[in-house]
């Protein structure tokens, strides 16, 4: 039985730099479990693998990403963080990163 996906993001000799698990459901997606190798961090892969998630959902019907962040360290970056709330957010202008809108 089939759920979801793991994207990874691989260097020029195919070595495993990052992955992320996304699902659809519904309308919605589902993105968990992003990692990035620890030697490559606070480089942006971690951003970019989220960037190619959420296109990913997107080319699958998705109008919105559920991001489930399990441990929220400091060192997340806002725009992740921002998005790590129980409760919902405040209306904005600008779609929140995890919002993915043509």
């Amino acid at each position: 039985m089939r759920k979801g996906e793991i994207l990874a993001a691989e260097d020029d000799n195919r070595r495993l730099l990052g992955c992320v698990y996304v699902e659809v459901r519904g309308a919605r997606g589902y993105l968990g479990q992003l990692a990035v190798d620890p030697a490559r961090q606070g480089r942006g892969l971690g951003m970019r693998i989220r960037e190619a998630a959420e296109e990913h959902l997107r080319r699958q019907g998705c109008e919105a990403v559920d991001i489930l962040v399990l441990n929220l360290r400091p060192e997340l970056p806002p725009s992740i963080a921002a998005t790590a709330t129980s409760r919902p957010a405040p209306r904005r202008s600008t779609p929140p990163p995890a919002q993915i809108r043509d």
